[in-house]
């Protein structure tokens, strides 16, 4: 593997804890595929594990981390300033339930989608591991300051959502 320096790596001083939170993120987040990933480059992707809850890691360390994890590079991109970067043959495993996949699909983007997904990255009583419609309506419809326009929307995400995962 092109980037991969097994031995003697920055990997080796990370303590078993942070081996084991990097690798079950990977393995929550990737599968192996035959195709490659086009999305994000493993700079990119170390900074998703950073903002994901993760710790700060050098591109090479986790360049070893997916290595490790049996995730073949296979492109290289040369960055001005972070060296070079590379891509995966894997696939992104699809979120469990509608708090990640909201978050994921529309955080940061100017529509009501991503209004509604900033909301609830940012509501720490948004019920998270939900797989309910009704339970999250329940919620939206207990929380003070939720309108029926925000219903309105859930209703179109859900629907969105709904396509996806069943």
């Amino acid at each position: 593997m092109a980037g991969n320096k097994i031995i003697g790596s920055e990997y080796d001083k990370l303590s078993l804890m942070e081996k084991q939170h990097l690798s079950n993120w990977i393995c929550s987040k990737f599968k192996k595929s035959r195709k490659i990933y086009w999305d994000n480059e493993s700079y990119g992707l170390k900074h998703v594990f950073e903002r994901d809850g993760g710790f700060y890691i050098c591109d090479e360390t986790f360049r070893d981390a997916m290595g490790r994890a049996g995730f073949i590079e296979v492109a290289k991109k040369n960055e001005i300033f972070a060296g070079e970067s590379y891509y995966y043959k894997m696939e992104e495993l699809l979120p469990h339930n509608f708090y990640n996949w909201c978050v994921k699909k529309y955080r940061g983007k100017d529509s009501p989608f991503g209004d509604l997904a900033n909301d609830i990255k940012t509501d720490p009583y948004f019920p998270k591991d939900s797989v309910s419609k009704d339970e999250i309506l329940g919620y939206l419809d207990y929380a003070s300051n939720c309108s029926s326009s925000v219903m309105e929307v859930f209703e179109a995400a859900w629907a969105k959502f709904k396509r996806v995962k069943f």
